[in-house]
């Protein structure tokens, strides 16, 4: 269950971002973080499922922060580093913890 708990929680932060986009009368842009689980980082599709999300939500693709644990970021550095440059790709921030 930690992927689709993970993808909803992804999908709800992104659609309340642009609430708050919307909302806003300040001139400093609004950003959101999400922390991303292990499981949900070494699934295959994560980069799509992300890009998806920004689509659906109208959210530009620099106010998203993505948080990754350091021990995901080891866990499997051979993979890992293709995903990040993937989510840069797209222009996604990514942060580690």
């Amino acid at each position: 269950m930690i992927v689709p708990i993970d993808q909803w929680v992804l999908r709800t932060a992104c659609a309340q971002l642009r609430t708050w986009q919307a909302d806003a009368r300040e001139a400093v842009p609004l950003t959101m973080s999400v922390n991303l689980s292990a499981r949900q980082f070494s699934h295959n599709d994560l980069c799509s499922r992300v890009q998806r999300v920004l689509s659906d939500s109208q959210v530009a693709a620099g106010s998203l922060n993505l948080e990754i644990t350091e021990s995901t970021m080891m866990e499997r550095s051979d993979t890992v580093a293709a995903v990040l440059a993937e989510l840069r790709a797209l222009q996604v921030e990514i942060h580690n913890r």
